[in-house]
């Protein structure tokens, strides 16, 4: 019990720390030294009081990520470093380039004083101004503690049939509703229409969702358990009102008003119509090609292990049951034998010896089986669940591809658009801003550098704002990546060390089984068995 309430006030601190500086873009490096300054790097030593004043001491000294860049870009104009440019550009405003020589994809400058070029220095990141979510009753907590209890099942009526619910309680706010499969899948759904650019967990598999089996129900238990777990460790998620009433509203027909009501919710089309934690949308123009590949491949051999793993596993576990049918044969094997000696009355050990191993047989029969099943529990579903998690990470990665893709075919038509209207000469047809009409035309006309950037103001604003998305989804696809595998090893490494103290207890229980059976023996021979010099 103790070391599980550390396990629990550890990943309260954790949470506590992924939200105020890994999601704030602070660097982690420079908090581990900060603490370790002031008094350790290891998060034991640390109360969460303790840690949230460290925070607020550190933040007042240290800036974000972006934040320092921004100083960088303002502050250091040239650069000696060999390979990159004289200049840093801005990174307000940019357009999407390709950079051959270290396979960068840039959204460099293309604000009125620049021409786009190609540029080998990575752009800083930049911020878009975005609704700032309001605080819930469940992002106001500390640490919070969702479990999915067993299914209920209530018996349908004349046209319908069995109804599957999960009761879900929320602690510490003390929250008890049940909940259907379709719930979940629409809690899902309203996430991902109301928080684009945001990972959220796969739904169940649809092969068991509708069954009433008790293995198929416990499957399912254990998935939703991940599911939600996964969604409420997201601190934006915690805002949303519709993942409030999911945990919260136990009044079947006023959730089923908040469903319906949802149905009107849609997408946002713009940026700054997002919904973020501090109101700041971070975009990321700079992309690296081999970074992107690593990603790709990090992702595909995970997806391609975890399912070698899940049926390895899965072998396993029919190995053991067939040993365990087979450990049984041996158990009953002995109990033929057992009941023969009635036959010899006068060899008075031999009976109870076989009794003996035929209960020992049956013993180890059962631990077989138990061990088989005690493989299942901890590998099956956790396995399948883990590469499917993948999925939702690999969309968005194409996602961000396609994004990219569009982005770079409209800058394109965009420049080939503003050649021809240069070409033609005729700056009236140029679509530029009426303050620029004051402009010399003839310095327009022999100056395309001045003149592309002001041409098509209008489509160039509206090709910014795909760029902007892009960029953005850019830094979600890295950010929410980094996020979950950081979750990730803390929840793996848990999980298989209750797996490790599971078999501990597991063997010791098959340890005391063959201790009896020596025992029981050397009782037989010291009460039924005569000593036989000989032997």
């Amino acid at each position: 019990m103790e070391e599980t309430s550390i396990e629990v006030l550890r990943a309260a601190k954790q949470s506590f720390l992924r939200e105020e500086i890994i999601e704030k873009d602070f660097s982690t490096d420079d908090f581990i030294l900060f603490c370790d300054q002031k008094k350790s790097s290891n998060i034991d030593d640390w109360t969460l009081e303790e840690l949230k004043e460290i925070v607020k001491e550190f933040k007042s000294v240290f800036h974000t990520i972006a934040e320092e860049q921004k100083e960088i870009s303002e502050n250091e104009p040239k650069l000696s470093k060999e390979g990159s440019l004289d200049t840093i550009e801005s990174p307000i405003k940019t357009e999407l380039l390709t950079t051959e020589p270290n396979k960068i994809r840039s959204l460099s400058d293309s604000r009125e004083d620049r021409n786009p070029e190609i540029k080998q220095k990575p752009v800083s990141l930049y911020t878009i101004t975005t609704y700032k979510a309001p605080d819930t009753a469940l992002s106001l907590q500390d640490f919070v503690e969702i479990k999915v209890e067993n299914a209920k099942i209530s018996s349908g009526g004349m046209f319908s049939s069995a109804k599957i619910s999960f009761p879900i309680v929320t602690q510490p706010l003390g929250w008890i509703v049940k909940r259907q499969i379709e719930d979940f899948v629409w809690l899902r759904n309203i996430l991902a229409t109301v928080y684009p650019a945001n990972y959220v967990p796969p739904n169940p598999p649809k092969r068991v969702m509708n069954s009433t089996k008790n293995e198929a129900l416990s499957k399912q238990q254990s998935y939703l358990q991940r599911f939600l777990a996964a969604i409420v460790r997201n601190p934006l998620f915690r805002r949303c009102e519709y993942l409030v009433s999911f945990l919260s509203q136990d009044d079947e027909k006023a959730f089923a008003n908040v469903k319906k009501e949802s149905l009107k919710v849609k997408r946002p089309e713009l940026l700054e119509n997002f919904w973020t934690l501090d109101g700041n949308a971070i975009c990321d123009p700079y992309i690296v090609e081999q970074e992107n590949s690593k990603f790709d491949e990090y992702l595909n051999i995970t997806e391609i292990t975890k399912k070698k793993l899940k049926r390895q596993t899965d072998e396993i576990v029919a190995i053991f049951k067939d040993l365990s049918g087979r450990i049984t044969e041996i158990a009953r094997s002995f109990e033929v034998l057992e009941n023969i000696q009635v036959q010899l009355p006068d060899i008075p050990g031999t009976k109870p010896l076989y009794g003996c191993l035929k209960e020992s047989f049956f013993h180890w029969s059962a631990h077989t089986f138990d061990t088989a099943n005690l493989i299942q529990s901890y590998c099956n579903l956790f396995f399948k669940y883990g590469y499917n998690e993948l999925i939702p990470l690999k969309e968005m990665a194409r996602e961000r591809d396609t994004k990219l893709s569009n982005y770079l075919k409209s800058y394109q038509r965009l420049q080939q658009k503003k050649d021809k209207l240069w070409i033609n000469g005729d700056i009236y047809k140029w679509g530029m801003k009426p303050e620029h009409a004051n402009i010399d035309p003839g310095l327009l006309q022999t100056d395309k550098e001045l003149a592309f950037p002001k041409m098509l103001y209008k489509e160039s604003k509206e090709i910014e704002k795909q760029k902007d998305e892009a960029a953005h989804l850019n830094f979600q696809v890295k950010s929410e990546m980094r996020r979950i595998l950081l979750d990730n090893q803390l929840i793996e490494n848990l999980h298989f060390s209750d797996l490790g103290k599971s078999f501990t207890d597991h063997m010791s229980h098959m340890h005391l089984i063959w201790n009896e059976l020596v025992a029981k023996l050397a009782n037989i021979r010291s009460r039924c068995i005569p000593s036989r010099s000989h032997i």
